[in-house]
């Protein structure tokens, strides 16, 4: 019973994994079609994420994190 018990458990928690994977997927693939869509609009070549560990400055007058999010929002 015991076995049965954890094998059910650890099976369980594979599926959440695998589920939490695909909407994070998901979720990934809407944020980057609209920061591609406002990059494009705006002539950006490049978009970073913020807080990224290799961005040593950035200029706040061209952070888009808020346009970023009100259109995703709107999706």
């Amino acid at each position: 019973l015991d076995k049965d018990l954890k094998r059910s458990f650890s099976d369980e928690q594979e599926k959440l994994r695998r589920r939490n994977q695909e909407l994070l997927s998901e979720l990934v693939k809407k944020v980057r079609g609209v920061v591609s869509t406002i990059a494009k609009e705006k002539g950006y070549q490049f978009v970073f994420e913020k807080g990224a560990p290799f961005v040593l400055y950035s200029d706040s007058a061209i952070d888009i994190t808020e346009e970023v999010t009100k259109s995703f929002d709107a999706l």
